[in-house]
This record gives C-alpha cells, sequence and structure tokens, in this order.
C-alpha cells in the first residue's frame, strides 16, 4: 500500500519536478500540473495506492474521470516502467 510521500517521490522523480500537486481519491493519487499552451492534450498521470504504480493515461481519459471512475478507466492506463523507486534510486 502506498502513501502519499511515497506517491509524491516516485512522481517528483519521473517528472524531474516538484512542480505539481496530488489531488487524492479512494484509489490513489491524480497528478495536476499546469501544462504549457503548446503541450495542450497532453495526458494524465496517476498513482494507483494499491499497487505503488505511476500510470499514464492518455488525452482521451478526461482527468476528471481518473478520480471520479477509475475502476472503469483504469484499463486505459499504461505503467510507466522509467518510474524510479525513490527507496532504490541512486542521486550520486
Amino acid at each position: 500500500m502506498t502513501d502519499v510521500d511515497e506517491a509524491r517521490a516516485k512522481v517528483s522523480a519521473h517528472l524531474r519536478s516538484d512542480g505539481f500537486e496530488l489531488e487524492e481519491f479512494p484509489e490513489g493519487w491524480r497528478v495536476i500540473r499546469a501544462i504549457p499552451k503548446d503541450m495542450m492534450g497532453t495526458g494524465t498521470y496517476a498513482v494507483e495506492r494499491s499497487t505503488g504504480n505511476l500510470l499514464a493515461f492518455s488525452s482521451s481519459v478526461p482527468p476528471r474521470r481518473v478520480s471520479q471512475d477509475f475502476e472503469q478507466v483504469r484499463d486505459f492506463a499504461y505503467v510507466v516502467e522509467d518510474a524510479p523507486d525513490p527507496e532504490t534510486t541512486d542521486d550520486a
């Protein structure tokens, strides 16, 4: 079971930025970040509470559905494989 601190660390490591917020919902956290106008249509990230996986949803899945209808849209996401595990990441 993943907690909010682990979720934040995983997202921060993947995005290489702390410029985001996490919106909690029963199954995890949706990543909320400012998107430049030239990147509109970018998909949504979420961290799944039960697995700790960082998930990426395509832009065809509205962000609100990720947090409101997670079980219905979960299968449209893919696991971000390059999301480092903050516990094993060596910053040296």
